[in-house]
């Protein structure tokens, strides 16, 4: 894919700069949104603070010599402040002499540029500052990624959808922050779940460059169910098909950890590069089958895809759905046999269940909170989120 270029890099990097000096103000702000950024202005030392607080900019150019209070006044204040004590800090100044410089450095700036400034100067210093916030922030992120859980169904119509949801809503009934996200390209179903027909979905992030899919532009299309789970839709008609590439993918699910302790994926029954992605990007795949024939030997030829792309041994569980009234013909020692994994879980038959609950427009847990299925479905929820995945004892 080709570089989006500086000013498509630049276009989420939001610079706020405080100077007095109308002249100076329209010349910087010209200058930084001419190359993508997107800039607001403060036009003394108080207004700085208030904007700073406001508007939370990335990176703030900060002019010491002002009319009300300094530069260094305002970088004290923010410094001291735990909304702003982060924000990145260039002071501008023309006083070059060593001792201004120790000064707007000791006060908390980051960096410090003496008037005039020369252009290409101060840009290299915003980009190199930028960068090096991101890598730190990425650095911290990374410790708090959350647990991201792919869900498979060996083939259509075996109860992924309604697993995921009534997982992801037991987990956000105990106080976890969880999303769920229906990672389909076509035709998908949250969305009838929770009544949703007009939120933006999984399509409209496909859409974007990749350099665009960060947590603010994910979380704009988030759906909140009365559970506490979010929710990203799949697409919800042919017109919003969306053709899914790995590189989208994996930021997606990378963005969406970091701002949560679990995520739940609805994956497809595919071996293509965006589902290896997907696959690849999780802690944990759970491959849901029922016990009919054709279903078991679906599952197997996806856990086969699933050992090709290295996702082996206690990364993957099964989870097995009754779909009938009928009951099992084969037993459960005999499924987790044929398909070599630990079954983590069964649900027990509940159609007319199913049904009264998505009329009432809840999830079955919520909607009967001491049936058999919640109490398996809890039983499972323990297990896949226990930092070993244990199997059921036959």
């Amino acid at each position: 894919m080709s570089d989006p270029g500086p000013s498509a890099k630049n276009s989420l990097a939001h610079i706020l700069i405080v100077d007095d000096e109308e002249s100076i103000l329209r010349f910087l702000e010209y200058s930084f949104a001419a190359q993508g950024y997107r800039v607001t202005r403060a036009t003394s030392g108080l207004d700085g603070i208030a904007k700073a607080k406001s508007e939370d900019p990335d990176l703030i150019i900060l002019d010491v010599m002002m009319p009300d209070i300094s530069g260094l006044e305002v970088c004290d204040h923010l410094r001291a402040d735990a909304k702003t004590r982060f924000m990145p800090i260039i002071m501008l100044s023309a006083a070059g002499q060593v001792d201004d410089r120790v000064s707007g450095l000791r006060s908390g700036a980051d960096d410090y540029v003496t008037k005039p400034a020369n252009m290409d100067e101060l840009m290299a210093r915003v980009t190199a500052l930028l960068n090096r916030t991101r890598r730190m922030q990425s650095q911290a992120d990374s410790s708090k990624r959350g647990k991201v859980i792919g869900f498979i169904g060996a083939k259509g119509g075996v109860g992924t959808t309604t697993t995921v949801l009534n997982l992801g809503t037991l987990l956000a009934l105990r106080g976890k922050p969880v999303t769920a996200i229906e990672l389909h390209a076509e035709f998908g179903s949250f969305y009838r779940q929770f009544g949703r027909s007009d939120d933006e979905n999984l399509s409209d992030l496909m859409a974007l460059d990749p350099a665009l899919l960060t947590a603010r532009t994910i979380s704009a299309r988030l759906s909140l169910a009365q559970s506490g789970l979010k929710v990203l839709c799949g697409p919800r008609s042919h017109e919003e098909l969306a053709e899914l590439d790995d590189e989208r993918v994996l930021k997606i699910i990378d963005e969406t950890a970091q701002m949560t302790e679990y995520l739940l994926l609805d994956l497809p029954h595919s071996a293509n590069p965006a589902n290896a992605a997907a696959c690849k990007g999780c802690d944990l795949i759970i491959v849901i089958t029922s016990n009919e024939p054709d279903s078991i030997q679906s599952a197997k030829s996806m856990l086969d895809v699933l050992k090709s792309w290295g996702i082996v041994g206690n990364m993957v569980g099964i989870a097995h759905v009754t779909r009938t009234a009928l009951g099992d013909s084969m037993p459960l020692r005999e499924i987790a046999r044929t398909l070599g994994h630990e079954i983590v879980g069964t649900v027990p038959f509940a159609g007319d269940l199913c049904a009264a609950s998505y009329n009432k427009g809840v999830q079955l847990v919520q909607f009967q909170p001491g049936h058999l299925v919640t109490s398996n479905l809890n039983e499972m929820l323990d297990r896949i989120t226990a930092e070993t995945l244990t199997g059921l004892r036959f």
